[in-house]
């Protein structure tokens, strides 16, 4: 008749008892992938309400360039704004470059500003 050969797990950790500082090690690393799982679930939570929360009332609605009412040959190059205005820079026939803040209510132009490009600096004028 064959003998079972495998140990009782329990007799065998009575026999060998691990060391407390191991199992202050085990104890440390099931509390920190305990800390990981549920910060990554809080975070994935955090994305889904934030996905699924109506944006504020009071949120501007997006403006696109082709909305927009610019100067006769004024090409947009980027678009920007807050709750009251819209920045657009733009290039004029010219060439030269301007920031135009249009209001977001109506579309006037609040405001125009020139800009000014500092020229390309050489990489040797400093040799």
């Amino acid at each position: 008749m064959t003998r079972n050969l495998a140990r009782d797990p329990l007799e065998e950790e009575q026999e060998f008892p691990e060391p407390p500082r191991i199992k202050a090690l085990r104890r440390a690393v099931m509390g920190l992938m305990l800390v990981l799982a549920l910060g990554m679930a809080l975070i994935a939570a955090t994305i889904a309400w934030r996905l699924t929360r109506a944006a504020p009332a009071g949120a501007p609605a997006p403006v696109r360039a082709e909305s927009l009412v610019l100067p006769e040959g004024a090409e947009p190059l980027a678009l920007g704004g807050d709750a009251a205005a819209i920045m657009v820079l733009t290039r004029m026939p010219d060439g030269a470059e301007w920031l135009l803040g249009l209001s977001r209510e109506d579309g006037r132009e609040l405001y125009r500003v020139p800009v000014r490009r500092a020229p390309p600096q050489d990489a040797r004028a400093g040799d």
